[in-house]
């Protein structure tokens, strides 16, 4: 999600929403919850300062088997 080269780690959720909802109380959103194609996604700032993101796969996404 981010503009530069550096490893982005994504933790796979069954309800994006419901984590954010709970982690944007105990510390700082770096990406605001979006809809992607994907799915929905939003990001945390880790405790090294570097942002985590946690995603909830789109049960309609475009890789998703048929």
């Amino acid at each position: 999600m981010s503009s530069n080269a550096d490893t982005e780690l994504y933790w796979l959720v069954d309800d994006a929403e419901a984590s954010f909802n709970d982690l944007s109380q105990k510390g700082e959103v770096t990406l605001p919850l979006k809809d992607m194609p994907f799915g929905k996604v939003f990001g945390i700032k880790g405790a090294a300062g570097r942002p985590l993101y946690l995603l909830e796969f789109a049960q309609d996404r475009p890789s998703h088997a048929v």
